[in-house]
Protein backbone atom coordinates (compact mmCIF):
# COMPACT_ATOMS: atom_id res chain seq x y z
CA UNK A 1 0.00 0.00 0.00
CA UNK A 2 2.92 2.73 0.78
CA UNK A 3 4.01 1.77 -2.29
CA UNK A 4 1.33 2.42 -4.34
CA UNK A 5 0.90 5.76 -2.64
CA UNK A 6 4.82 6.98 -3.34
CA UNK A 7 4.26 5.82 -6.92
CA UNK A 8 1.07 8.16 -7.21
CA UNK A 9 3.16 11.07 -5.78
CA UNK A 10 5.41 10.65 -8.31
CA UNK A 11 2.96 10.84 -11.01
CA UNK A 12 1.40 13.58 -9.41
CA UNK A 13 4.51 15.46 -9.64
CA UNK A 14 5.07 14.87 -12.84
CA UNK A 15 2.04 15.65 -14.62
CA UNK A 16 2.68 18.99 -12.07
CA UNK A 17 5.86 19.56 -13.92
CA UNK A 18 4.81 19.19 -17.77
CA UNK A 19 1.68 21.65 -16.83
CA UNK A 20 4.10 24.28 -15.74
CA UNK A 21 6.39 23.85 -18.49
CA UNK A 22 7.84 26.77 -20.54
CA UNK A 23 8.24 26.63 -24.17
CA UNK A 24 11.63 27.03 -25.58
CA UNK A 25 12.75 29.92 -27.43
CA UNK A 26 13.30 29.99 -31.03
CA UNK A 27 15.88 31.33 -32.77
CA UNK A 28 15.81 32.55 -36.37
CA UNK A 29 18.26 31.10 -38.25
CA UNK A 30 20.17 33.35 -40.82
CA UNK A 31 19.31 32.91 -44.45
CA UNK A 32 21.66 31.62 -46.62
CA UNK A 33 22.40 32.89 -50.16
CA UNK A 34 22.17 29.95 -53.08
CA UNK A 35 25.59 30.51 -55.04
CA UNK A 36 24.52 30.80 -59.28
CA UNK A 37 26.50 31.34 -62.17
CA UNK A 38 25.59 35.13 -63.85
CA UNK A 39 26.41 36.51 -67.00
CA UNK A 40 26.09 40.16 -67.99
CA UNK A 41 23.26 41.04 -70.83
CA UNK A 42 25.42 42.96 -73.40
CA UNK A 43 24.52 45.01 -76.35
CA UNK A 44 26.57 43.83 -79.61
CA UNK A 45 26.58 44.47 -83.08
CA UNK A 46 26.10 41.42 -84.54
CA UNK A 47 25.32 40.19 -88.31
CA UNK A 48 21.34 38.26 -88.46
CA UNK A 49 22.16 34.95 -89.33
CA UNK A 50 19.70 32.55 -90.92
CA UNK A 51 19.83 28.83 -92.02
CA UNK A 52 18.40 26.45 -94.63
CA UNK A 53 20.04 23.30 -96.43
CA UNK A 54 19.69 22.35 -99.91
CA UNK A 55 21.71 20.32 -102.47
CA UNK A 56 24.35 21.65 -104.57
CA UNK A 57 24.01 21.15 -108.36
CA UNK A 58 26.54 22.60 -111.22
CA UNK A 59 25.43 25.92 -112.30
CA UNK A 60 26.87 25.00 -115.89
CA UNK A 61 26.38 21.00 -117.34
CA UNK A 62 25.10 19.83 -120.38
CA UNK A 63 23.60 16.44 -121.22
CA UNK A 64 24.89 15.70 -124.90
CA UNK A 65 22.54 14.13 -127.25
CA UNK A 66 23.25 12.79 -130.79
CA UNK A 67 21.81 14.85 -133.54
CA UNK A 68 22.58 12.46 -136.14
CA UNK A 69 21.92 8.44 -136.66
CA UNK A 70 24.98 5.89 -137.29
CA UNK A 71 27.52 3.98 -135.90
CA UNK A 72 29.88 5.16 -133.89
CA UNK A 73 33.56 5.09 -136.20
CA UNK A 74 35.56 6.87 -133.72
CA UNK A 75 35.71 7.59 -129.62
CA UNK A 76 39.18 8.88 -128.63
CA UNK A 77 41.32 7.19 -125.81
CA UNK A 78 40.88 8.83 -122.59
CA UNK A 79 37.34 10.19 -122.95
CA UNK A 80 36.12 8.35 -119.69
CA UNK A 81 34.05 9.38 -116.96
CA UNK A 82 36.35 11.49 -114.69
CA UNK A 83 38.70 13.27 -117.05
CA UNK A 84 38.58 16.95 -117.77
CA UNK A 85 37.99 17.75 -121.07
CA UNK A 86 38.44 21.27 -123.36
CA UNK A 87 35.33 22.83 -124.72
CA UNK A 88 34.97 21.35 -128.58
CA UNK A 89 37.70 18.37 -127.65
CA UNK A 90 35.90 15.43 -129.74
CA UNK A 91 33.67 12.92 -127.59
CA UNK A 92 32.59 11.10 -130.26
CA UNK A 93 32.44 10.51 -134.29
CA UNK A 94 29.62 8.95 -135.92
CA UNK A 95 30.23 7.50 -139.46
CA UNK A 96 29.92 10.09 -141.90
CA UNK A 97 30.07 8.62 -144.98
CA UNK A 98 26.15 8.48 -145.43
CA UNK A 99 25.65 12.10 -144.71
CA UNK A 100 29.10 12.78 -147.03
CA UNK A 101 27.08 11.46 -149.79
CA UNK A 102 24.20 13.86 -149.34
CA UNK A 103 26.24 16.52 -149.27
CA UNK A 104 27.62 15.62 -152.25
CA UNK A 105 24.08 15.36 -154.04
CA UNK A 106 22.89 18.35 -153.13
CA UNK A 107 25.73 20.38 -153.50
CA UNK A 108 25.63 18.92 -157.21
CA UNK A 109 21.60 20.03 -157.38
CA UNK A 110 22.85 23.48 -156.62
CA UNK A 111 25.23 23.98 -158.98
CA UNK A 112 23.21 22.64 -162.05
CA UNK A 113 20.78 25.16 -160.79
CA UNK A 114 22.65 27.37 -161.20
CA UNK A 115 23.78 26.37 -164.34
CA UNK A 116 20.59 26.75 -164.96
CA UNK A 117 20.42 30.20 -164.14
CA UNK A 118 23.66 31.36 -166.15
CA UNK A 119 21.85 29.41 -168.87
CA UNK A 120 18.31 32.23 -169.24
CA UNK A 121 20.71 34.75 -168.82
CA UNK A 122 22.02 33.99 -172.86
CA UNK A 123 18.68 32.50 -173.75
CA UNK A 124 17.97 36.04 -172.50
CA UNK A 125 19.89 37.87 -175.05
CA UNK A 126 18.94 35.42 -177.68
CA UNK A 127 15.15 36.49 -177.54
CA UNK A 128 16.13 39.69 -177.07
CA UNK A 129 18.24 39.89 -180.44
CA UNK A 130 15.27 37.70 -181.96
CA UNK A 131 12.96 39.97 -180.53
CA UNK A 132 14.45 42.43 -182.00
CA UNK A 133 15.10 41.14 -185.89
CA UNK A 134 11.25 39.93 -186.10
CA UNK A 135 9.57 43.39 -185.20
CA UNK A 136 12.04 44.62 -187.85
CA UNK A 137 10.33 42.22 -189.94
CA UNK A 138 6.98 43.01 -189.49
CA UNK A 139 7.99 46.57 -190.52
CA UNK A 140 9.18 45.84 -193.88
CA UNK A 141 6.43 43.91 -194.26
CA UNK A 142 4.17 46.16 -193.31
CA UNK A 143 5.68 48.80 -195.95
CA UNK A 144 6.15 46.13 -198.67
CA UNK A 145 1.85 45.82 -197.89
CA UNK A 146 1.35 49.32 -198.04
CA UNK A 147 3.15 49.67 -201.54
CA UNK A 148 1.45 46.49 -203.14
CA UNK A 149 -1.79 48.37 -201.62
CA UNK A 150 -1.46 51.22 -204.07
CA UNK A 151 0.00 49.08 -206.76
CA UNK A 152 -2.94 46.76 -206.27
CA UNK A 153 -5.00 49.83 -206.42
CA UNK A 154 -3.65 51.40 -209.56
CA UNK A 155 -3.44 48.05 -211.60
CA UNK A 156 -0.38 47.00 -211.52
CA UNK A 157 -0.15 43.87 -209.14
CA UNK A 158 -2.76 41.43 -209.05
CA UNK A 159 -5.03 40.43 -205.70
CA UNK A 160 -3.11 37.02 -205.67
CA UNK A 161 0.27 39.39 -205.01
CA UNK A 162 -1.77 41.68 -202.62
CA UNK A 163 -2.57 38.27 -200.22
CA UNK A 164 0.95 36.76 -200.12
CA UNK A 165 2.11 40.02 -199.09
CA UNK A 166 -0.33 40.18 -196.26
CA UNK A 167 0.06 35.98 -195.34
CA UNK A 168 3.70 37.03 -194.40
CA UNK A 169 2.80 39.85 -192.69
CA UNK A 170 0.71 38.20 -190.56
CA UNK A 171 3.01 35.29 -190.20
CA UNK A 172 5.85 38.06 -189.20
CA UNK A 173 3.38 39.85 -186.40
CA UNK A 174 2.77 36.04 -185.06
CA UNK A 175 6.61 34.81 -184.49
CA UNK A 176 7.59 38.46 -183.39
CA UNK A 177 4.47 38.28 -180.41
CA UNK A 178 5.51 34.50 -179.83
CA UNK A 179 9.14 35.87 -179.21
CA UNK A 180 7.66 38.62 -177.25
CA UNK A 181 5.90 36.33 -174.63
CA UNK A 182 9.22 34.24 -174.48
CA UNK A 183 11.09 37.29 -173.59
CA UNK A 184 8.80 38.21 -171.40
CA UNK A 185 8.37 34.98 -169.26
CA UNK A 186 12.29 34.92 -168.75
CA UNK A 187 12.03 37.29 -165.43
CA UNK A 188 9.55 34.85 -163.73
CA UNK A 189 11.50 31.30 -165.10
CA UNK A 190 14.47 33.20 -162.77
CA UNK A 191 12.60 34.03 -160.12
CA UNK A 192 11.62 30.24 -159.95
CA UNK A 193 15.10 29.02 -160.23
CA UNK A 194 16.45 31.78 -157.84
CA UNK A 195 14.35 30.18 -155.14
CA UNK A 196 15.26 27.06 -156.03
CA UNK A 197 18.65 27.69 -155.62
CA UNK A 198 18.00 29.42 -152.02
CA UNK A 199 16.26 26.30 -151.37
CA UNK A 200 18.98 24.30 -152.66
CA UNK A 201 21.65 25.94 -150.46
CA UNK A 202 19.43 25.36 -147.27
CA UNK A 203 19.57 21.68 -148.29
CA UNK A 204 23.61 22.04 -148.77
CA UNK A 205 23.90 23.94 -145.41
CA UNK A 206 22.08 21.24 -143.31
CA UNK A 207 23.61 18.28 -145.76
CA UNK A 208 26.97 20.33 -143.79
CA UNK A 209 25.15 20.84 -140.53
CA UNK A 210 24.76 16.58 -140.34
CA UNK A 211 28.37 16.25 -141.51
CA UNK A 212 29.79 18.31 -138.71
CA UNK A 213 26.82 16.87 -135.95
CA UNK A 214 28.83 13.38 -136.82
CA UNK A 215 31.45 14.66 -134.45
CA UNK A 216 29.82 15.13 -130.71
CA UNK A 217 32.22 17.69 -129.17
CA UNK A 218 31.87 18.48 -126.01
CA UNK A 219 30.19 22.22 -125.60
CA UNK A 220 31.98 23.41 -122.36
CA UNK A 221 34.65 22.65 -120.74
CA UNK A 222 34.22 20.53 -117.44
CA UNK A 223 34.33 16.54 -116.46
CA UNK A 224 32.69 13.80 -117.83
CA UNK A 225 30.29 12.36 -115.50
CA UNK A 226 29.54 9.74 -118.62
CA UNK A 227 30.00 8.72 -121.78
CA UNK A 228 27.61 5.91 -123.14
CA UNK A 229 28.32 4.50 -126.22
CA UNK A 230 31.39 2.68 -127.85
CA UNK A 231 33.05 2.16 -130.71
CA UNK A 232 30.87 0.46 -133.21
CA UNK A 233 27.49 0.76 -131.04
CA UNK A 234 24.74 2.72 -133.20
CA UNK A 235 23.55 5.78 -132.25
CA UNK A 236 20.05 7.33 -133.05
CA UNK A 237 19.25 10.64 -132.88
CA UNK A 238 17.98 12.49 -130.05
CA UNK A 239 19.96 9.89 -127.77
CA UNK A 240 21.87 10.90 -124.89
CA UNK A 241 25.84 10.10 -125.68
CA UNK A 242 27.49 11.73 -122.38
CA UNK A 243 27.38 14.26 -119.87
CA UNK A 244 29.94 16.60 -118.86
CA UNK A 245 29.67 18.68 -115.43
CA UNK A 246 31.80 22.24 -114.90
CA UNK A 247 33.08 21.94 -111.14
CA UNK A 248 34.11 25.88 -111.04
CA UNK A 249 30.81 27.19 -110.38
CA UNK A 250 28.32 24.96 -108.04
CA UNK A 251 24.94 26.23 -107.43
CA UNK A 252 22.86 25.61 -103.86
CA UNK A 253 19.31 26.32 -104.16
CA UNK A 254 18.53 26.88 -100.53
CA UNK A 255 15.11 26.26 -98.18
CA UNK A 256 15.24 28.90 -95.73
CA UNK A 257 12.51 30.58 -93.39
CA UNK A 258 10.01 33.02 -94.78
CA UNK A 259 11.18 34.98 -92.07
CA UNK A 260 14.51 35.31 -93.55
CA UNK A 261 12.81 37.14 -96.81
CA UNK A 262 12.90 40.32 -95.01
CA UNK A 263 16.95 40.79 -94.46
CA UNK A 264 18.36 38.84 -97.07
CA UNK A 265 19.91 40.63 -100.22
CA UNK A 266 21.87 39.47 -103.06
CA UNK A 267 25.36 39.24 -102.01
CA UNK A 268 25.00 38.27 -98.53
CA UNK A 269 27.90 36.24 -97.31
CA UNK A 270 27.15 32.24 -96.60
CA UNK A 271 28.99 30.04 -94.68
CA UNK A 272 28.11 26.30 -96.19
CA UNK A 273 28.92 22.87 -94.31
CA UNK A 274 28.74 20.18 -96.64
CA UNK A 275 27.72 16.55 -95.26
CA UNK A 276 30.06 14.29 -94.48
CA UNK A 277 32.68 17.07 -95.77
CA UNK A 278 35.90 17.03 -93.52
CA UNK A 279 37.83 20.29 -92.95
CA UNK A 280 36.25 23.75 -92.73
CA UNK A 281 33.26 25.51 -94.19
CA UNK A 282 32.41 26.22 -97.71
CA UNK A 283 31.96 30.35 -98.36
CA UNK A 284 29.74 31.54 -101.27
CA UNK A 285 27.21 34.09 -101.70
CA UNK A 286 23.63 34.86 -102.63
CA UNK A 287 23.21 35.03 -106.60
CA UNK A 288 19.38 35.05 -106.51
CA UNK A 289 16.12 35.16 -104.76
CA UNK A 290 12.84 33.37 -105.94
CA UNK A 291 10.06 35.43 -106.04
CA UNK A 292 8.04 33.40 -104.32
CA UNK A 293 7.41 31.78 -101.08
CA UNK A 294 5.85 27.89 -100.57
CA UNK A 295 2.77 28.14 -98.40
CA UNK A 296 2.94 25.12 -97.07
CA UNK A 297 6.79 24.58 -96.31
CA UNK A 298 6.54 28.59 -95.56
CA UNK A 299 9.90 28.31 -96.87
CA UNK A 300 11.28 30.69 -99.41
CA UNK A 301 14.14 29.64 -102.03
CA UNK A 302 17.77 31.56 -101.75
CA UNK A 303 19.92 30.52 -104.35
CA UNK A 304 24.07 30.54 -103.11
CA UNK A 305 26.80 30.31 -105.78
CA UNK A 306 29.77 29.13 -105.18
CA UNK A 307 33.47 29.27 -106.95
CA UNK A 308 36.08 26.88 -106.76
CA UNK A 309 39.24 26.12 -108.10
CA UNK A 310 39.64 23.08 -110.24
CA UNK A 311 42.93 21.07 -110.96
CA UNK A 312 42.34 20.01 -114.34
CA UNK A 313 45.01 17.09 -114.54
CA UNK A 314 43.56 15.55 -110.74
CA UNK A 315 41.22 13.08 -110.44
CA UNK A 316 41.02 12.72 -106.97
CA UNK A 317 38.09 14.97 -105.84
CA UNK A 318 39.01 15.62 -102.11
CA UNK A 319 38.00 19.16 -100.73
CA UNK A 320 35.60 19.72 -103.46
CA UNK A 321 32.05 20.67 -103.35
CA UNK A 322 30.23 17.96 -104.95
CA UNK A 323 26.87 17.95 -107.13
CA UNK A 324 24.33 16.44 -105.14
CA UNK A 325 25.89 17.08 -101.86
CA UNK A 326 23.24 17.58 -98.94
CA UNK A 327 24.51 21.03 -97.65
CA UNK A 328 23.65 22.85 -94.56
CA UNK A 329 24.40 27.03 -94.52
CA UNK A 330 24.56 29.97 -92.87
CA UNK A 331 23.41 33.17 -94.53
CA UNK A 332 25.24 36.23 -92.55
CA UNK A 333 23.13 39.12 -93.35
CA UNK A 334 24.10 42.76 -92.30
CA UNK A 335 23.94 44.11 -88.69
CA UNK A 336 20.66 46.38 -87.84
CA UNK A 337 22.34 48.08 -85.01
CA UNK A 338 22.76 46.60 -81.68
CA UNK A 339 20.99 44.49 -79.96
CA UNK A 340 20.67 42.59 -76.15
CA UNK A 341 22.05 38.91 -76.84
CA UNK A 342 21.58 35.93 -73.99
CA UNK A 343 23.26 32.66 -74.10
CA UNK A 344 20.72 30.46 -75.59
CA UNK A 345 20.71 27.75 -72.33
CA UNK A 346 19.30 31.19 -70.15
CA UNK A 347 16.33 31.47 -71.96
CA UNK A 348 13.43 28.47 -71.19
CA UNK A 349 9.93 29.59 -72.91
CA UNK A 350 10.88 33.20 -73.42
CA UNK A 351 11.84 34.08 -70.19
CA UNK A 352 14.87 34.85 -68.31
CA UNK A 353 15.91 35.01 -64.55
CA UNK A 354 17.55 37.62 -63.05
CA UNK A 355 19.24 38.73 -60.53
CA UNK A 356 17.06 41.68 -59.26
CA UNK A 357 16.96 43.87 -56.39
CA UNK A 358 19.10 42.45 -52.65
CA UNK A 359 20.09 39.97 -54.59
CA UNK A 360 16.87 37.74 -54.88
CA UNK A 361 15.69 35.69 -58.03
CA UNK A 362 13.44 37.58 -60.63
CA UNK A 363 11.63 35.95 -63.95
CA UNK A 364 11.51 38.73 -66.99
CA UNK A 365 9.89 37.68 -70.47
CA UNK A 366 11.68 38.37 -73.52
CA UNK A 367 11.42 38.21 -77.53
CA UNK A 368 13.31 36.31 -79.18
CA UNK A 369 14.26 37.84 -82.77
CA UNK A 370 17.10 35.30 -84.15
CA UNK A 371 19.15 32.45 -83.07
CA UNK A 372 23.20 33.13 -83.39
CA UNK A 373 26.11 30.88 -83.05
CA UNK A 374 29.18 32.60 -82.08
CA UNK A 375 31.56 32.89 -79.19
CA UNK A 376 31.72 36.02 -77.15
CA UNK A 377 34.48 35.22 -74.51
CA UNK A 378 33.64 38.73 -72.73
CA UNK A 379 30.45 37.36 -71.92
CA UNK A 380 30.84 33.75 -71.50
CA UNK A 381 34.10 32.00 -72.13
CA UNK A 382 32.63 28.98 -73.24
CA UNK A 383 29.10 29.31 -74.90
CA UNK A 384 28.48 29.39 -78.38
CA UNK A 385 24.74 29.11 -79.37
CA UNK A 386 23.20 33.06 -78.28
CA UNK A 387 19.50 34.38 -78.87
CA UNK A 388 19.80 37.88 -80.16
CA UNK A 389 16.65 39.96 -78.43
CA UNK A 390 14.14 41.52 -80.05
CA UNK A 391 12.80 43.20 -76.47
CA UNK A 392 12.39 42.68 -73.13
CA UNK A 393 16.04 43.28 -71.78
CA UNK A 394 17.72 46.90 -72.03
CA UNK A 395 21.74 45.17 -71.54
CA UNK A 396 23.47 45.82 -68.40
CA UNK A 397 21.22 42.99 -66.28
CA UNK A 398 22.54 40.07 -64.59
CA UNK A 399 21.30 37.00 -66.66
CA UNK A 400 21.39 33.43 -64.62
CA UNK A 401 22.68 30.73 -66.56
CA UNK A 402 23.25 28.32 -64.44
CA UNK A 403 22.32 26.89 -60.75
CA UNK A 404 19.07 27.80 -60.73
CA UNK A 405 16.82 25.15 -62.25
CA UNK A 406 14.96 24.24 -58.88
CA UNK A 407 15.05 27.99 -57.22
CA UNK A 408 11.54 29.75 -56.85
CA UNK A 409 11.20 33.05 -57.57
CA UNK A 410 12.41 35.38 -54.73
CA UNK A 411 15.22 33.08 -53.75
CA UNK A 412 18.43 35.12 -52.38
CA UNK A 413 21.49 33.97 -54.44
CA UNK A 414 24.65 34.71 -54.58
CA UNK A 415 25.84 36.00 -58.35
CA UNK A 416 29.21 34.47 -59.75
CA UNK A 417 30.29 36.01 -62.96
CA UNK A 418 30.93 33.38 -65.71
CA UNK A 419 34.03 35.16 -67.16
CA UNK A 420 35.21 37.05 -63.53
CA UNK A 421 34.59 34.09 -61.63
CA UNK A 422 33.91 36.41 -59.16
CA UNK A 423 30.41 37.55 -56.80
CA UNK A 424 28.69 39.73 -59.47
CA UNK A 425 27.29 43.07 -58.14
CA UNK A 426 23.62 44.27 -59.11
CA UNK A 427 21.31 46.72 -58.80
CA UNK A 428 17.63 46.92 -57.91
CA UNK A 429 16.90 46.80 -61.58
CA UNK A 430 18.70 43.51 -61.91
CA UNK A 431 21.56 45.24 -63.91
CA UNK A 432 25.50 44.59 -62.89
Amino acid sequence: MAGLIVLGFGFGIMHLLIATREDPARVEAPERAIVVETVRAERVSVPRVSTGFGTARPRHAANITAEVSGPVRLRPSGIDPGRWVERGELLLEIDPREYEDRLAGATQTLETIAAQIRAISIDEESLRESLALAEEAVRLTQNELERREQAFADGSVNRFELEVVQRDLTRAKREAETLRQQAGLIPMRRDQLRAQLESQRATVRLAELDVERCSIRAPLSGVIQEVSFEQGERVSAGTQVARIVDLRRIEIPLSMPMSSGSVLRLGDPVDLQPSGAAGGLWSGQVSRLAPEADPVTRTITVYVEVEQDIDEARQDRRGQLLPGQFVMARVLSPSEGERVIVPRSAVVRDRVRVVGENGRLKTMSVRLAYPIERVFPTIHPVAREWFVLESGLEGGETIVVAGADDLSEGTLVEAVDAVRGRRAETDPGGRG
